[in-house]
Formats: C-alpha cells, structure tokens, sequence
C-alpha cells in the first residue's frame, strides 16, 4: 500500500473513532438517560474541538455539555464499554498471537517435508543400477540364510565379471581375464583373485562347504573394495 494512502487512512480511522467517543457515545448516553441537556438550549453555543486535547480536557468537555447525573451514569456505561473492549482486545490478540504461531509451525513443517522429500529424490536419482545391485548382494551376506551366502559371493563374482568386460580384459574364464589384467591400473587384482577363488569353491562343492558368515562378509568386502577402486559402487 502507497504510504500516503495509509496515512489518509489511519486518519479517517482515528477520526471516526473520535466522533464516536467524543460524540455519539455521550450523546447516545444522554438521550437513553433522558436528561436534558445544555446542548438543547438554543441560547448555549458550543464550541467545537479544533485542537488536540488531553484526557482530562476531554472528561472536562464532557462534563460541561451533560448534567451532572448524565455525566455520571455516561462514566459508569464508559467503563463498562473499555472493560469488554479491552476483554475482548485480549481475545483478538491472543488470537492473532496464536494464528501466527501455527502459521509459521505449518510452514516450517511444510518447508521440512518438501526438503526431505527433495532429498529423498535426489538420492534416489543417485543411486545407479550398480549400486541397487549390490545392495542386494550384501543383504543376502548379512541375512541368516547359508544360502543367501552363497548367492551373493555368486553375484558378487557375476559383477567382477562384467567389470572386466567393461574395462577391455578379454578371455573365456575368469581367470584368463585377470590374467592379462595391468596391475599398475588395477590396484585391487590380488583382492579380486582372493574372492574369485572362494567363489570357485562355493561353485563347484555347493551345499558340502561349510561356508560361515564370517568368511562370506570378508570375502564380500574384497569384491567391494574392487569395485570402489572403480566407481562402482559407494
């Protein structure tokens, strides 16, 4: 709002505010009280606010214009009137108060979950493929399931393979890939050969090898470091 329009405008209101006070208030007052008053006699001249006054000039204003026992009862209505004003200032204020608070709790409330489920989005976009797959793989190590074990030192191994096929190693088994593997550009090839080889025996005696926890997680962890050196996986 243009700041000479709210000036113009908290005038008015104060204005009508006066009139009310200072006008309709005691005249509605007198008139309901039935007395007359010296503003009814045509001989009195009552002369008009121009200035600012004070609120003992105003009760003395109002006490020149009503007799004494109108005068009287106006003061009693008028206190009632700003007690139930002000009670009712209270209400208001303690309702804005309370407005306000909730408005901001929604909005912080609002903002948190818009900001977790952005965050939620983007990781999701996040994780790739690989990833989900070997999310699964160490579940099924950490399950409690011996054959959920071996499944996921297969898998593990599955992946290997594709990581050599994607670097441009080249050869019928597994072994001819890493064979033929730069180690100056494969840090991790010992880690790999390591697993490999427990592979190889969860392979072929299956169900017969006694295959712990322990040594599925530790054989894990040697895949995983191979694919960390690649970007593979986090």
């Amino acid at each position: 709002m243009h700041p000479v329009t709210l000036a113009e405008g908290i005038v008015n209101v104060l204005y009508a505010a006066s009139i009310f006070t200072f006008k309709w208030v005691p005249a509605t007052v007198i008139s309901l009280n039935g007395s007359e008053s010296i503003v009814t006699d045509p001989t009195y001249s009552l002369q008009p606010i121009t200035e600012p006054v004070s609120i003992s000039q105003a009760a003395d204003y109002l006490s020149s214009i009503a007799p004494s026992a109108a005068y009287e009862h106006f003061l009693v209505i008028w206190g009632i009137y700003v007690a139930f004003s002000i009670f009712i200032s209270i209400i208001l204020f303690a309702i804005v108060v309370y407005s306000i608070m909730r408005m901001r709790h929604i909005h912080h409330a609002e903002h948190d979950r818009y900001h977790h489920a952005a965050h939620a989005h983007e990781h999701h976009i996040d994780i790739t493929p690989s990833q989900l797959r070997w999310d699964t793989i160490v579940q099924q190590a950490n399950g409690e399931e011996t054959s959920g074990w071996r499944v996921a030192i297969l898998e593990a191994d599955i992946m290997l393979g594709d990581l050599l096929d994607t670097l441009g190693y080249k050869g019928e088994t597994m072994g001819d890939k890493m064979k033929i593997v730069n180690r100056s550009q494969f840090n991790s090839i010992d880690l790999a050969w390591e697993a490999h080889r427990t592979r190889n025996i969860v392979a072929h005696e299956g169900s017969r090898m006694v295959l712990t926890q322990r040594e599925t997680q530790q054989t894990i962890a040697q895949y995983a470091a191979v694919f960390k050196e690649f970007g593979i996986i986090k």
